[in-house]
């Protein structure tokens, strides 16, 4: 539980959704500060809501879907629906239809008795309300909102076939490079000759460390090999710089 500014769906405490918390003192303190505060009700760890928004088409879509087992739902303020359902998700929003948005890890929901920005209550449903069990979500639900691996792109480059070339342009292109300098953007400068070697010149981590000590015999001081392995793997999984860059014609020696 965590409290919402009241009217609204904006949390009030400083790290929003990771605040939440179950402990009775803790909520208490919140509402004693906040006695007009709106409810929310983290999702995740085993708890995800199905978001319905007539309004933008939720109501059909849901239709169109595979029938969802009873389980427990409240009626929000703006004329939805949220259905509750034990099971892991991430939140996503039209995944399922226009109109359907999932409440799982890293999110929340507006629980009654809050009030709508158009002054209506959220209310439980008169059916299935707190004494209504929630429903284990079904396997074809959880199945269309399991996160799917998207095949990784063809390289828009002509990688140099011979890896011994590709590790002697990237020890050039490091010996150019002027050394990071400790207080003046040294951070920067290692990291970004850390991708230079394991992105640029799609060179394996294993492949890219003995250049990368190398780099860092000339820098100001050295740093210390936790410190220069951390940025190397971090450089790894860069998702930012395309594979290959530096393999260009021109782009690198």
């Amino acid at each position: 539980m965590l409290p919402l500014r009241p009217g609204g769906k904006l949390p009030l405490t400083a790290h929003g959704c990771l605040d939440a918390t179950r402990d009775a003192g803790m909520v208490r303190a919140w509402w004693g500060r906040w006695p007009t505060a709106n409810v929310g009700l983290a999702t995740g760890q085993g708890l995800l809501v199905v978001d319905v928004d007539p309004r933008h088409g939720g109501t059909e879509a849901l239709v169109a879907l595979p029938e969802l087992p009873a389980t427990r739902e409240a009626l929000t303020g703006g004329g939805g629906r949220h259905l509750f359902f034990r099971g892991e998700a991430r939140c996503s929003a039209g995944l399922l239809g226009p109109g359907l948005d999932i409440r799982g890890a890293g999110g929340y929901v507006v629980a009654p008795p809050s009030i709508h920005p158009t002054g209506a209550r959220y209310r439980w449903h008169p059916d299935r309300g707190l004494r209504h069990p929630v429903a284990d979500a079904p396997a074809w639900l959880l199945d269309l909102l399991r996160p799917r691996v998207r095949p990784a792109p063809p390289p828009r480059f002509e990688p140099t076939p011979d890896l011994a070339r590709r590790v002697e342009r990237a020890r050039r292109y490091l010996a150019a490079r002027p050394p990071a300098v400790s207080g003046s953007g040294g951070h920067v400068a290692t990291f970004l000759a850390a991708r230079a070697v394991v992105v640029g010149f799609d060179l394996g981590p294993e492949t890219a460390w003995p250049l990368l000590c190398e780099f860092n015999e000339r820098c100001e001081p050295p740093w210390n090999p936790r410190e220069l392995r951390h940025k190397l793997d971090s450089a790894a999984r860069d998702a930012k710089a395309e594979r290959g860059f530096l393999l260009r014609r021109g782009r690198a020696p």
